[in-house]
């Protein structure tokens, strides 16, 4: 029996057909001795890697919708956390977290973990925390910004509990954005994008309504918002219409640059402090650099920095920050993350990094990035200053690239 989880990803990739042409090539050659599962949090992702098959990927193929969970999940839940932690958290606390995430169980049982994991926080502080996590612009507004204005729009609708196909979605688009109008064709494609950019998605078994993936950026979307229409922001948050980016982001990749990340990064360790949450950064340096200017000219050294940041966006949550550090080095924020999750990120960036090599006019290039990985936990350190963090995180870059590089290591 073979389960591929999230196997609707698939669908976004450039090789779409490619690799679902091989892998229902695979599954026929075996299917007298092989059954296979397909699973997804999206049922729109699913039907289109099902349309890009081309043919039936196995006989019978059918999509199951997902039941909503309900108490017997909280049950469950609430169980295993005194059964396995020792903590207990009572299904009232459990109902309304789960509420407050959109019925998301990925983002309940990160919270248990958080709170299993020795924190002196009570259950709904921490749930506190994480959801006004976002309440500041200094973290919300990087994702907001990454967004062009028709999707700005559509985000604000979506936060505000409107509709965002409408006759009456069309005028409000158009009167905000200054058009004489928007065509059904770019809404779909802009709606489109904020799946792809893991701003939203389609709940299972949903005919048509669209859920946040983070529901805190949800809550900062919604307290920003005046009037649907116009959607203009409280103070210190930059307009729906007219985003200025150009200070904060870098000019060649599109990642924030280091002035942000130094900003993004005192105020989230702010944070990190008072919830007692954890919070891990990465560095990340793009391995034997020169030598691909050195043999393809910086034309090419310029589309490798560019590939690189494409390679690593797919693995964040659309609340980390990432930032070109300088030269080929990157940097990443990840909120609420401890040590070893931060470390599976960073394995699965240099996995991703390295899968595929990038065509040039003189042949492939063949990249790869090692990772440095330091962590904030809560606990009594010698130094949670920005500065000491992330030269704990350059140690252990340097010792990643000294024992052989494309590798990660923990300092």
């Amino acid at each position: 029996m073979l389960l591929f989880d999230e196997i609707q990803e698939v669908a976004v990739s450039s090789d779409a057909e490619n690799i679902v042409s091989a892998l229902r090539a695979a599954i026929t050659k075996s299917k007298k001795s092989v059954r296979v599962i397909f699973t997804g949090s999206s049922q729109e992702g699913l039907h289109a890697l099902f349309a890009k098959s081309r043919a039936a990927l196995y006989e019978g193929a059918s999509i199951v919708p997902f039941p909503r969970l309900g108490d017997d999940f909280l049950t469950f839940v609430s169980q295993q956390a005194v059964r396995i932690f020792r903590r207990r958290i009572t299904e009232s606390a459990l109902r309304e977290a789960f509420e407050r995430f959109q019925y998301q169980p990925r983002a309940l049982v990160d919270l248990v973990f958080f709170f299993a994991s020795g924190s002196s926080s009570s259950f709904a502080d921490i749930l506190n925390a994480r959801v006004e996590r976002m309440l500041i612009a200094e973290i919300a507004q990087p994702q907001f910004d990454a967004l062009t204005p028709l999707q700005r729009q559509i985000a604000g609708r979506l936060a505000a509990g409107g509709d965002v196909s409408s006759l009456e979605a069309r005028h409000s688009y158009a009167k905000a954005l200054k058009r004489k109008t928007v065509s059904p064709g770019s809404i779909n494609n802009a709606i489109k994008a904020l799946v792809q950019k893991h701003i939203v998605s389609k709940p299972l078994g949903s005919h048509g309504g669209y859920t946040f993936d983070d529901p805190a950026f949800r809550e900062w979307l919604r307290l920003s918002l005046r009037t649907i229409d116009t959607l203009p922001l409280v103070s210190g948050v930059q307009s729906f219409s007219e985003p200025s980016v150009e200070s904060t982001r870098d000019a060649l990749t599109g990642a924030h640059n280091r002035r942000y990340f130094g900003r993004a990064l005192k105020a989230m360790i702010d944070k990190a402090r008072k919830s007692t949450l954890p919070l891990t950064v990465l560095l990340l340096d793009v391995d034997n650099f020169k030598s691909v200017n050195d043999a393809h000219g910086h034309m090419v050294g310029d589309n490798v920095l560019k590939e690189v940041v494409e390679r690593i966006r797919p693995v964040l949550r659309s609340t980390d920050i990432l930032s070109r550090y300088g030269g080929e080095e990157f940097a990443i924020i990840l909120a609420d993350t401890p040590a070893l999750q931060g470390v599976g990120v960073a394995e699965q960036i240099c996995a991703d990094v390295a899968k595929l090599p990038m065509l040039s006019p003189k042949g492939s290039v063949f990249i790869t990035v090692s990772c440095g990985v330091a962590t904030l936990d809560g606990q009594e350190e010698p130094d949670k200053s920005p500065d000491g963090i992330v030269a704990r995180a350059d140690q252990a870059l340097y010792l990643a690239k000294k024992e052989g590089r494309n590798r990660v290591k923990f300092q």
